[in-house]
């Protein structure tokens, strides 16, 4: 698996329109990822220990898969505490919401229309009759772990560490059975099925609005009355959707969301010039002093120290806790 200070360089050349992560809980940054890929498909292995919210908007022409291997305490998409052998699948225009911690899980991004056409081959209708919608898949003892082997298959042929490329390339005759398996799971009737309820999708976008209005002036964070004013509900409702979802008040993501932008400041090689005080300013944090301190509350480490990591790289080979000398993963049970 390979590792990942910065959470933009793991997502960069995935089928994503956007992708925003913010680490709520203390510990160390770094994500460790596989990656595999073809024309119409793409596949991500990720693992992340601290608690950490994301928020993906797939390219609507995608849709995703999300298969938790393992997880902290509690793991949840959309809002909705996944069980083991759970599958989700995000359909809808904003994407998707994810929170957990010490996450082992699997991304599969299929071409809409690869998908609709396996489907609808194995109902005897026309593609364009198919319409996916945002969904929890219980697949039960049997057909989950054949699920996760198939896919974790498929990332065996990922890269060593220390290869130029760090995505796999996938051939057409896998993607095609990959594309056909996932096609039956998702008509197969004998699996319990459950849309994500529309109140919840609301929520989600509550969400996604209240983080754009506040990436919008970095040095001038929102207030409360602001967030309502931009995404158009009432303070309840605002609460409501951000604790659904993940967990925290609106102003304390905010402010974490804060504080891991300006980590990535400081690990930007391409700014020579960056310091602390910069970073620090640049987010709207004023009291270096305070910065410092919540900086460290949050990351393990002060900002000075992370300033030293770009001497060292932001991609960095690794075999995280759960992997096998030579980044080969251990199989889920």
């Amino acid at each position: 698996m390979r590792r990942y200070e910065v959470f933009s360089d793991h997502i960069r050349n995935l089928p994503l329109l956007e992708g925003t992560t913010v680490q709520l809980g203390r510990g160390t940054f770094p994500v460790f990822s596989d990656r595999a890929g073809g024309t119409d498909t793409f596949i991500v292995r990720l693992r992340m220990a601290p608690l950490m919210t994301g928020t993906m908007v797939p390219d609507p022409a995608w849709v995703v898969l999300m298969i938790p291997l393992r997880w902290g305490r509690e793991f949840r998409f959309n809002g909705v505490s996944a069980r083991r052998h759970d599958m989700f699948m995000s359909s809808g225009p904003n994407g998707y919401t994810t929170l957990g911690e010490e996450r082992d899980t699997l991304a599969v991004a299929v071409r809409r229309s690869c998908l609709q056409a396996a489907c609808a081959a194995l109902q005897g209708v026309l593609p364009q009759e198919i319409a996916f919608d945002d969904l929890h898949l219980a697949l039960g003892p049997a057909a989950g772990p054949w699920l996760q082997r198939r896919v974790l298959s498929l990332l065996s042929r990922s890269p060593a560490p220390g290869s130029p490329s760090d995505v796999a390339r996938l051939g057409s005759v896998m993607e095609a059975d990959l594309i056909s398996d996932l096609a039956f799971l998702l008509t197969e009737r004998r699996f319990a099925r459950r849309c994500i309820k529309p109140a919840r999708l609301v929520a989600i976008e509550v969400v996604r609005t209240a983080i754009h209005a506040a990436n919008a002036d970095p040095m001038r964070p929102p207030s409360l009355a602001d967030l309502c004013a931009a995404t158009g509900v009432g303070q309840t409702w605002l609460y409501k959707s951000f604790m659904e979802l993940v967990g925290v008040s609106p102003m304390k993501l905010i402010r974490h969301r804060r504080l891991l932008q300006a980590r990535e400041m400081l690990l930007d090689r391409s700014r020579p010039e960056m310091s602390v005080k910069y970073a620090a300013m640049s987010m709207g944090f004023m009291e270096s002093g305070r910065f410092a301190n919540d900086y460290r509350a949050l990351f393990g480490e002060y900002p000075s120290e992370t300033l030293q990591l770009r001497s060292t790289g932001s991609l960095i080979p690794a075999s995280p806790s759960g992997t096998r000398p030579g980044g080969e993963a251990d199989q889920p049970q």
